[in-house]
């Protein structure tokens, strides 16, 4: 099977450790690397000061499952199958355009680095990530740590709950890195691959007091626009969604400390982990990658939260590389990449062949194009309805993709969008009926990528038939058809 996966082309001990880092829902512009007006990321700065920085770097997804699925296979979310939001929320298998589940027709990025020697681990905050789904193939550890008890008597879990209690919440940032620093302490000697992926600064957003001072965080007023509600800050946004409730300017800037001081705490915990790598003497040969699955959104095109659009605020993600005796440092490069680029990046920096099919290339070659989809998210429909029964969600349910160059962006859905980015960076003003010619230029570009792409044949399908037609034999046996 090694051979099969991958060819390492020098020994292990030239090849450099990985430190894969994903801050779940971290758009770009947020960060104080790429000119936020707020210095929400020092540690991250340095590192990006230090390395490359990626000024145009895009998702292929704008919500967690079919970004993670893409950053682990270097393929677009129409080929390994992860996208839309099915009835089955557990395993997450539907048919296509509504599927969670990784197949194992999809080889990963954990399984090439393990065929060839690496010791694996996987941290992952959200069920979307989990065994269930597929994602864990290839790491030797995978912890799903969201289902962890703090009242155990592990000394890791019970450290992140005294820490939780006196400080307030952290989304588990604090077990996160004590989890990798013991599993470093036990296996550094060997190359290493580790994928850290930390829930800040997705919503809800309730950083530790100390940053929510630091940002001069006031939940007051939204406090209690929830409190009337008699829901949580993570369905505030679904409520606005729904046309149920408006959210001021004002409001919105309040959120938005509130995300900030998320972001701010992550990076001191980057920092934490960056300087315990030097302490270890691996950081000179280690590749440091820090990105995010997809961005947030704070009332631009109506939306909030993530995973209903394809603007830039949900697919603009920040992407740092650092890897101090491998690549040339203090770079910002100004290409177009995206996050199906960073497994190929990884191979070629660790000198690992591959004959595995992947859609992805080399970083630092750029690209004439990126590509995002969202599938349906059927199961939604009943959430906004019950939030108001006289709106029509199928604005947010229906599937989309879209095609962005550096000048324009054309967005596919039941109705067709264009954008001039360098007139209209915000994405305001649909110009589909005055550009038509360059519409039509950028759909024909679309359609003739999707054409030539291949699409996933689910595994799974023969044996829910067999399923079907076990059933079937079973009711025609008593007689009930």
């Amino acid at each position: 099977m090694k051979g099969e996966i991958a060819t390492l082309q020098n020994s292990i001990k030239d090849a450099p450790n990985i430190l894969l880092i994903i801050m779940d829902a971290a758009r770009a512009d947020h960060l104080s690397c790429y000119g936020y007006c707020r210095k929400t990321t020092p540690n991250i700065d340095e590192l990006a000061n230090e390395g490359i920085l990626f000024k145009n770097a895009f998702s292929a997804g704008a919500w967690t499952p079919p970004a993670v699925a893409s950053l682990f296979t270097g393929k677009y979310p129409s080929e390994h199958g992860v996208m839309g939001y099915p009835e089955d929320v557990i395993s997450g298998k539907g048919i296509f355009g509504e599927n969670l589940y990784l197949s194992r027709q999809n080889v990963t990025l954990a399984e090439i680095l393990s065929a060839v020697g690496y010791k694996t681990l996987g941290l992952s905050h959200t069920p979307h990530v989990s065994r269930i789904r597929g994602f864990s193939r290839g790491f030797k550890h995978f912890i799903e740590y969201y289902s962890k008890s703090l009242l155990s008597f592990n000394s890791d879990s019970l450290y992140c709950l005294a820490y939780n209690l006196i400080f307030g919440t952290d989304c588990r940032a604090v077990l996160v890195n004590r989890i990798i620093k013991k599993w470093l302490h036990k296996n550094s000697k060997h190359r290493f691959f580790i994928y850290a992926h930390y829930c800040n600064p997705h919503a809800p957003y309730n950083p530790p007091w100390l940053w929510k001072r630091k940002f001069k965080v006031n939940t007051k007023n939204l406090s209690l626009r929830i409190k009337k509600l008699k829901d949580s800050k993570c369905n505030l946004g679904n409520y606005y969604m729904a046309k149920k409730i408006n959210l001021s300017e004002k409001e919105f800037g309040v959120w938005k400390s509130w995300y900030d001081a998320e972001i701010s705490y992550l990076d001191y915990r980057i920092g934490e982990l960056i300087d315990f790598l030097r302490k270890l003497d691996v950081y000179d040969n280690t590749v440091v990658i820090i990105t995010a699955d997809h961005g947030e959104c704070f009332g631009e095109h109506g939306l909030a939260y993530h995973g209903y659009g394809l603007y830039d605020e949900l697919i603009h993600i920040p992407l740092i590389i650092n890897a101090p005796n491998l690549i040339d440092k203090k770079r910002k490069i100004s290409n177009l990449v995206s996050i199906i680029d960073i497994l190929p990046t990884i191979l070629d920096l660790c000198n690992i062949e591959t004959n595995i099919k992947i859609s992805g290339g080399n970083l630092f070659h750029g690209r004439e194009y990126i590509i995002a989809e969202k599938g349906k998210f059927k199961r939604l429909v009943r959430l906004f309805r019950k939030i108001n029964p006289n709106f029509d969600p199928n604005i947010y349910i229906e599937s989309k993709k879209c095609i962005r160059t550096e000048r324009f962006k054309y967005i596919l859905s039941s109705k067709e969008e264009l954008y001039d980015l360098k007139k209209d960076p915000h994405e305001t003003q649909n110009i589909i009926a005055e550009k038509s010619v360059i519409a039509k230029k950028m759909k024909d570009m679309l359609m003739r990528w999707e054409k030539s792409i291949k699409k996933p044949k689910f595994e799974w399908l023969q044996e829910e038939k067999n399923k079907i037609k076990g059933k079937v034999r079973k009711l025609r046996k008593i007689g009930k058809i």
